[in-house]
């Protein structure tokens, strides 16, 4: 154990330093699961289950003229493994690999994601090809008027989400290892550089504004049919209107709170 943290933190002092590692004490029990009859079965994989929340506090801002919509976007792990991804350096690249662990907290099998890339605005690194926002029209089969570029995410605990989670393990997400541990919620709120739809010249309406998780399906699951989540809009851009009218699915009072509450940091 020693030594596996003396290895990574000199290969992250090489990019960032070895204050953004997790601390000791913040780190996760190297058993995973919430059944105990698991823990005896060395070669059982835990996989993450993530599960994509309604994107909130959906407002309208006008910025020179064009209206645009923002809000507040969120992934829980609801699942017995983390989703982690670590990077490694590949010629001018660094490559993102996700890390499949078993009972013991052993990786024992890995899939290549993409790439980390630097973000400009947010001035961090980030896994690519996380998440995508659509606003659909009239229904969530109807035209999609306004998409995003596949959304790159820089992945860490950031609020708890349930009854049942683990130590916050990954505290800020460094240059070369990312995730969200069982029972954490990532949020990215709606101050955020990319949290944003332009909905110049669209007609007053119903819209779906959905947050899709994993678009391109490259990421180890234990379901993917709970990776879609969205929000009926009335809106309304020439008046400066938008309400919402339904979700796919309501959070517990608790939950909503702390994604409500939570601050975005100054680093991101």
């Amino acid at each position: 154990m020693k030594s596996r943290m003396l290895y990574a933190c000199l290969g992250t002092l090489l990019i960032i330093g070895c204050s953004d590692l997790p601390n000791e004490a913040a780190r996760p029990p190297r058993v995973f699961g919430t059944d105990r009859r698991l823990t005896q079965q060395a070669n059982t994989n835990f996989y993450p289950d993530m599960l994509a929340l309604p994107p909130q506090s959906v407002y309208l801002q006008v910025q020179d003229g064009r209206p645009t919509i923002r809000f507040t976007t969120s992934m829980a792990n609801i699942g017995n493994g983390p989703l982690q991804v670590r990077a490694r350096p590949e010629g001018d690249r660094t490559i993102s690999t996700q890390e499949i662990l078993d009972t013991r907290g052993n990786v024992v099998e890995t899939a290549p994601t993409g790439v980390f890339e630097r973000h400009p605005e947010h001035n961090h690194f980030h896994v690519d090809q996380v998440s995508r926002y659509e606003l659909r029209q009239g229904s969530l089969t109807g035209p999609i008027v306004a998409l995003s570029a596949k959304v790159s995410f820089c992945l860490e605990d950031t609020v708890t989400y349930g009854n049942r989670s683990y130590g916050r393990f990954y505290q800020q997400c460094t240059a070369t290892l990312q995730g969200i541990s069982p029972g954490w919620c990532d949020v990215y709120k709606s101050d955020v550089p990319g949290q944003e739809l332009s909905v110049a010249n669209l007609p007053r309406g119903e819209y779906y504004l959905v947050n899709l998780y994993d678009p391109s399906n490259k990421f180890r699951d234990a379901d993917r049919s709970n990776h879609t989540a969205w929000v009926r809009l009335e809106l309304d851009p020439q008046q400066s209107f938008v309400r919402t009218v339904q979700e796919s699915m309501q959070m517990a009072s608790e939950d909503a709170n702390r994604l409500r509450n939570h601050e975005t940091p100054s680093w991101r």
